[in-house]
């Protein structure tokens, strides 16, 4: 169903933005640090050299390009195989998921927040474990 398909292409849509939403805040957070009279070829890539928060925003940033190459072709798989219908029903919750993981990683490292962040990680790899034996089955049937 077109609708389904939709739905996938908006939530893959919503990951990207995600993604290129933290590297640009990284970008020009390093930028002004620049405009300062700090040497570009300093920053580490973990960005602990800035300080917690460049930390923080270099783990949420690299969370998003880490998880994006199997959620992505889980996503794009649905769309190839016309069975945007199995992945769509959970879209917005593991794309939500992917948000708050990265919204609470830059927010706090306090235990509970750590706990409540692996939550929503866990939740994505649940979602994408459940797609990945639905494709196959539906793909392979």
């Amino acid at each position: 169903m077109a609708e389904d398909a939709l739905t996938v292409s908006a939530g893959l849509l919503a990951y990207v933005a995600l993604t290129l939403l933290l590297v640009s805040i990284l970008v020009g957070y390093r930028s002004v640090l620049v405009l300062q009279g700090r040497p570009a070829n300093t920053f580490t890539p973990s960005g602990e050299d800035v300080g917690p928060f460049s930390q923080r925003l270099c783990r949420a940033y690299l969370n998003c390009v880490e998880n994006l190459p199997h959620a992505g072709a889980l996503m794009l798989l649905s769309l190839v195989s016309d069975q945007a219908a199995v992945v769509a029903p959970l879209m917005g919750v593991f794309v939500g998921a992917r948000w708050c993981q990265s919204l609470i990683h830059l927010v706090s490292i306090r235990p509970a927040a750590v706990i409540v962040r692996f939550t929503f990680f866990v939740l994505q790899i649940g979602i994408e474990a459940y797609w990945l034996v639905m494709l196959v089955r539906s793909i392979f049937a």
